[in-house]
């Protein structure tokens, strides 16, 4: 009786030991399982998040060709090498002026609200010589290897930026 009796506690054992190791094994594919959400949980959150960005940033950029209308120019750039004054009046004259010329007086750019619009920006750049000054309306005088970044707004040009070449 008692090796039946032993058989019988070997077995109930047995199946205690498979029930244990089948809880265990349902408790780590659980903790696996809730990883692998948490992984793709964040993975899928990215993808959302990137996905709202770019659509934030085609929403911006469709606000800003809308803004713009057809003032959106196409720079295009003057190289002005004469020794004499001249007026800036666009689109006749590029958003972009470099001056190479070699000054023997002090030259004035007359800067015209004809045909500007508020938020144009004009680059001036003097890459000529001479000790003479090139004026960009009474905003700036740039000497030799100066440049200067003006934004016209409300009738009137106003600095931007000022720096050496």
């Amino acid at each position: 009786m008692s090796l039946l009796r032993y058989g019988f506690q070997e077995a109930q054992n047995i199946a205690r030991a498979k029930k244990e190791a089948d809880r265990f094994a349902m408790e780590v594919a659980a903790r696996q399982y809730k990883r692998a959400i948490a992984v793709v949980g964040s993975e899928y959150a990215t993808v959302l998040q990137l996905e709202a960005e770019t659509e934030a940033r085609e929403d911006a950029v469709a606000s800003l060709t809308t803004a713009l209308g057809t003032k959106q120019p196409i720079p295009s750039v003057d190289i002005v090498s004469s020794d004499a004054d001249y007026t800036f009046q666009y689109p006749g004259s590029g958003l972009i002026q470099i001056h190479n010329g070699t000054l023997t007086a002090n030259r004035l750019t007359t800067l015209s609200a004809t045909g500007a619009y508020d938020g144009m920006v004009v680059y001036f750049s003097r890459t000529g010589s001479g000790a003479f000054d090139w004026n960009i309306g009474s905003i700036k005088a740039l000497a030799p290897m100066t440049w200067l970044t003006t934004v016209f707004e409300a009738g009137t040009f106003y600095p931007l930026q000022y720096g050496a070449l």
